[in-house]
């Protein structure tokens, strides 16, 4: 049985998230949005567009957000409601592993923030047309029930808007997301001290990260730990500051 495999009916861990299939265009997620409604303007087109270069993540445009989608804005807006889901998230670490390390499910639901916030912006500047709105109000994250990573993502217009040229339009959605992922690390309401090179790294890594996905190239070197190696049987991740 290799790394990655787990026996037949065990619950999957964290690092052994399910890809799950794309919805097909116009099938429910939550609660109908343009797209389903069937009025397809150039932003929810450009978005639609985005669902074949996501490698784990679906993308929603616009619509009316349902009360059980997480706001990407919670560490600044409902930091309670942020600390429930590291609690959530490190009862279920205890559940699959028989622990939850100090400081683990606080790394992981700050990189569950920055993640697809960063793929979807990054894939909508590289592989499409558009610099996204990187105001966090403009943003909602649907969560897997059980395990509590993200399964996809809802993108309302904002001020979002097309730019022709790629490297302008790169330039303008690093800015976004940097400005934007930062304001969400330093407020993010960590279960434990989490230092400000923990935070602000994780930010830069996962924009590197996302761009990688992308256009590929060695392997990025983080500056943020996700704690994930503190697991039983678990070793440090590719591009880990521990190793590198």
């Amino acid at each position: 049985m290799g790394p990655g495999q787990r026996p037949h009916r065990e619950r999957p861990r964290p690092d052994q998230r399910r890809r799950h299939g794309r919805l097909r265009e116009g099938q429910p997620l939550t609660h109908p949005s343009t797209e389903q409604a069937g009025a397809k303007t150039p932003f929810v087109a450009g978005l639609l567009a985005l669902r074949p270069h996501l490698s784990y993540l679906d993308v929603v445009a616009d619509g009316v957000p349902d009360p059980r989608e997480v706001p990407l804005g919670g560490p600044l807006t409902d930091p309670d409601r942020v600390r429930r889901w590291v609690e959530a998230y490190a009862r279920v670490t205890e559940r699959q592993s028989g622990l939850a390390p100090p400081g683990m499910p606080s790394a992981f639901v700050l990189q569950h923030h920055l993640d697809p916030f960063a793929t979807v912006v990054a894939t909508a500047a590289v592989r499409g047309a558009w610099v996204l709105d990187p105001d966090p109000s403009c943003w909602w994250i649907t969560l897997e029930p059980t395990y509590l990573y993200p399964l996809s993502v809802r993108v309302v217009q904002g001020e979002a808007r097309e730019v022709h040229d790629l490297a302008v339009r790169l330039d303008a959605a690093a800015i976004g997301y940097r400005a934007t992922g930062r304001r969400l690390a330093e407020a993010f309401p960590s279960a434990e001290k989490m230092s400000s090179h923990q935070r602000l790294g994780m930010v830069d890594d996962m924009w590197e990260i996302a761009l990688h996905r992308l256009v590929g190239g060695p392997p990025p070197e983080r500056q943020s730990c996700c704690l994930m190696y503190a697991l039983p049987g678990l070793h440090p991740c590719t591009g880990c500051p521990r190793i590198s």
